[in-house]
């Protein structure tokens, strides 16, 4: 789920009808896929959403704009930084709460939509690299300890990373004895079809754009797409917090306190602060625009995003 094209309207999303995930709502689940569902333990499956939810996670064009700058995997400005603290996904799951905000976030279905764009995030940003022939290391996991193994499952995690294969348009794994080939299959929202936007937006989803051919990127100035990053930074600190905490009440130990991962948190987070703080911010002239919290209605948007960087 690709939430980052809907930031200024998270609590509104389609996910959240009767029809799919079920509701955004106080308590167990009720509706959509997992209604009725119990843990192991006889509990239901439970949500407690923040009261704001819309404009705080950033949008698609400030999460693509900082894959494709981004160079490094390692370090506190790297892509693992910032996918992990800056770019939504330890926000996310306190946005949502109940078990989301736990150590069985995966009882929510919602765990598994937001887990595969975190990853399809990772996969872009290989991609582009490799594409555009710019140098980094894009399938390596740097000094991780799980580069070397892969816990008690076996194996080496490196094996499992790969490179796109840019004539094949995927990934050949495992790299030691390829036996698959695993792609993403972009695709644009219907909802943006009729729309001016769906050139942007469905480029930068399919892949037939890159953010660096635009000319320039305007946000949103609305209720609902004010810049909430500090709050962001407050929710990635409480699930930090949370997990933790958690580990060590079932006997699990951390390795890393979450004071040290909070240290470069707050890199990542003032490294988009201080990229995203000369945007200008125009009142939107679309309700799609109140949606994707950045502007898309000009001509010259249009124009600019021809070019196809991702196969």
């Amino acid at each position: 789920w690709n939430w980052a094209e809907e930031t200024g309207n998270f609590g509104g999303s389609e996910v959240w009808s009767g029809t799919r995930y079920g509701r955004l709502e106080e308590g167990c689940i009720v509706s959509g896929v997992a209604s009725g569902w119990q843990n192991e333990e006889g509990e239901c499956v439970r949500r407690s959403p923040r009261a704001q939810l819309n404009g705080v996670l950033p949008s698609w064009l400030v999460v693509a704009e900082e894959i494709e700058r981004t160079s490094d995997y390692e370090g506190a400005d790297g892509i693992r930084s910032k996918l992990e603290y800056a770019l939504g996904h330890g926000a996310a799951h306190m946005m949502i709460g109940g078990d989301m905000g736990s150590l069985v976030s995966p009882r929510d279905p919602v765990f598994f939509l937001h887990h595969c764009f975190i990853d399809r995030l990772y996969s872009f940003w290989q991609d582009y690299h490799i594409v555009h022939n710019t140098g980094v290391a894009v399938n390596s996991c740097g000094g991780l300890r799980t580069c070397n193994a892969l816990g008690g499952l076996g194996g080496m995690a490196q094996d499992w990373i790969g490179t796109l294969d840019v004539e094949e348009h995927c990934v050949p794994l495992p790299v030691s004895r390829p036996n698959t080939c695993l792609a993403y299959q972009g695709r644009a929202e219907a909802g943006w079809q009729s729309h001016v936007c769906a050139t942007i937006v469905g480029g930068i989803e399919l892949g037939t754009c890159a953010v660096e051919s635009l000319a320039i990127g305007e946000a949103i100035d609305s209720e609902g797409c004010h810049a909430h990053i500090d709050l962001s930074e407050e929710l990635n600190t409480e699930w930090l917090k949370n997990m933790d905490s958690m580990h060590e009440e079932v006997g699990v130990g951390v390795v890393r306190p979450w004071t040290k991962k909070l240290e470069e948190a707050k890199v990542a987070f003032a490294d988009i602060k201080k990229h995203t703080s000369s945007q200008i911010a125009k009142p939107p002239s679309s309700e799609v625009e109140k949606v994707l919290c950045f502007r898309c209605s000009d001509r010259w948007f249009r124009a600019q995003c021809a070019d196809s960087p991702l196969p």
